[in-house]
């Protein structure tokens, strides 16, 4: 299982492994995608991912999500390209 290299804390809640996972697969895919995906949506995707992933880096798991053609959340990917 992967785990953050340091313990995430937030507003002194120290965020399990799961949760640390899906926090950084999110926010990857936001920056990647230029915040063009509601948080929502990739939280569900990374929901969904997440257990298949459970050993990877959720930022390596994001850009080659992000890289999926197969993967579209409407015209925001395509128009968040630069």
């Amino acid at each position: 299982m992967w785990k953050p290299a340091a313990p995430i804390v937030i507003a002194g809640y120290t965020l399990s492994p799961a949760e640390a996972w899906l926090r950084g697969f999110t926010q990857e895919y936001s920056r990647l995608s230029n915040r063009a995906v509601p948080l929502e949506q990739l939280a569900d995707l990374g929901i969904e991912l997440y257990s298949s992933k459970t050993d990877r880096d959720p930022i390596e798991v994001a850009h080659e999500e992000f890289e999926n053609p197969a993967r579209r959340f409407g015209d925001s990917r395509e128009s968040a390209r630069p």
